[in-house]
């Protein structure tokens, strides 16, 4: 069964006033959509082969990406704690 007609069962089974939630398919480019996650600030994204078959476990027709920034600070000081020797 194809991916977006297991997503309509999913989404047709949880009901509309409760927490969960099928998040939405997003079309296009993966840069792109990934570009407006990073841009949103988001955690990532997680994307699967649109043509994977349905299988428990593990599977590597899933992706995560990650979105992080790297920068870099000026060090202005260091506050040390006196710890004794002789504290348990």
């Amino acid at each position: 069964m194809p991916l977006a007609d297991r997503r309509e069962i999913l989404a047709s089974m949880i009901p509309p006033d409760i927490r969960i939630q099928v998040s939405q398919a997003l079309p296009g480019k993966a840069k792109a959509i990934f570009h407006l996650v990073d841009q949103a600030g988001l955690e990532g994204l997680i994307s699967k082969r649109r043509d994977s078959k349905y299988r428990s476990g593990p599977s590597t027709a899933w992706l995560k990406t990650k979105a992080f920034t790297i920068d870099e600070y000026d060090l202005l000081g260091v506050e040390r704690e006196l710890v004794s020797p002789l504290s348990p």
